[in-house]
């Protein structure tokens, strides 16, 4: 063992900001040290990332798999997408975004035709500071055209130190004309949380937009919610839209928040004995409730969506969300880097399975309505009618 070992759950299809190369990872736990087996390849890379995969993975691997002559031929006959090898760049970029943290042009991207399509700017700056909107798509990065590229080496490209410049072609959501962006990349601090109250009629709401699952989530989720509670509000509105998840652990205590008993989430694999994460009976009390989703809910984030609705009754609006029901660890590697790998997959109560299916609203949006003021319609209405 060569470290610590973290569990995680990661979307994959969403970058928390385009300027990270390796997505938001998310962590729950410390496993136990364990003797590893000894390398299959005389203590090479490719060997090391073997012996990994041959205890931990959360499937059997086949011959053909480990017989790979390289490291990237052995994860590309993994066919597994969540599993990859983290350069040391890479993991420390990973290990600052864990902190809430890190250096980035401050948006969230979604891989789309023809580049990376901008799905929010972090608050500060404003869109209009920055120079990019919603809806924008992003087509070349220092002149390179993203429309054969990956997802993941177009993330790279956006990647660099903090005081770079990095030029953009951008074709405009409002269909204008293509324009260049020359940003610089910065240090930006998560904001996590935002909150405002919405008053509708002779209600009113608690509006929390949740932007991801840093070590900091529960606790300023649980402040905001209390007060809410004493506030007497008629109901609190939890916006997870484009959260791409964030510490496993974190979806578990924002779930506690609002959940006071019985199972938030269970994870089950081929190494790992089945476990379970209970509510504790700490919730702030009972709050009418609805919980935002989009297809960019992913991960941690739809542990919470799903919690909240099977053990709280929340009223769940928008768009089916992404679908990432696999639990990932990493483990640090020789040399600097690590490897993250799917050691199991996650369950909601009820043994409800989320990957590849997703969440699907009780309420769901007209298609290609994506605008916040018809989320927050649809959700006043149905705390209104609750």
């Amino acid at each position: 063992m060569k470290g610590h070992r973290a569990y995680l759950a990661v979307a994959i299809a969403v970058g928390l900001a385009a300027s990270f190369a390796t997505g938001f990872e998310l962590r729950s736990r410390s496993l136990e040290p364990r003797p590893s087996p000894p390398p299959v390849d005389n203590g090479s890379l490719r060997g090391e990332v073997a012996s990994i995969l041959q205890e931990h993975y959360y499937a059997p691997l086949s011959p053909h798999i480990l017989g790979a002559s390289t490291l990237g031929g052995m994860l590309h006959r993994l066919g597994d997408p969540y599993t990859r090898y983290l350069s040391p760049s890479d993991y420390r970029l990973l290990k600052d975004a864990e902190a809430g943290a890190y250096t980035g042009i401050g948006v969230t991207v979604l891989h789309a035709p023809g580049g990376l399509l901008v799905t929010s700017s972090i608050p500060r700056p404003a869109p209009r500071r920055s120079g990019l909107h919603r809806g924008d798509l992003i087509t070349t990065i220092d002149g390179t055209s993203l429309a054969t590229l990956s997802y993941r080496r177009a993330l790279d490209l956006i990647a660099g130190d903090e005081g770079t410049p990095v030029r953009l072609g951008v074709e405009p959501f409002d269909g204008g004309p293509a324009m260049r962006v020359t940003l610089v990349r910065r240090s930006i601090a998560e904001p996590v949380v935002r909150s405002r109250m919405i008053r509708s009629g002779d209600g009113s709401y608690q509006y929390l937009r949740l932007y991801g699952f840093p070590a900091s989530a529960a606790k300023r989720v649980r402040r905001l919610a209390q007060q809410a509670v004493n506030r007497h509000a008629d109901g609190l509105i939890l916006d997870l839209r484009g959260n791409p998840g964030g510490l496993l652990s974190q979806a578990v205590a924002v779930s506690r928040v609002f959940v006071d008993h019985g199972v938030v989430v269970s994870t089950e694999g081929l190494h790992e004995p089945p476990q379970a994460f209970y509510a504790n009976g700490t919730a702030v009390g009972k709050l009418p409730l609805v919980v935002l989703i989009d297809r960019s809910t992913a991960s941690a984030a739809e542990v919470t969506a799903g919690a909240l609705r099977i053990g709280d009754g929340a009223i769940v609006v928008g768009e089916r969300s992404f679908g990432k029901g696999t639990v990932q660890a990493i483990e640090p590697l020789v040399g600097g880097g690590a490897l993250k790998l799917t050691v199991a997959r996650f369950l909601l109560a009820g043994h409800v399975p989320v990957d590849g299916r997703g969440i699907a609203p009780d309420v769901r949006l007209p298609a290609g309505d994506r605008r916040t003021s018809t989320f927050l319609r649809e959700a006043v209405q149905a705390l209104a009618a609750g």
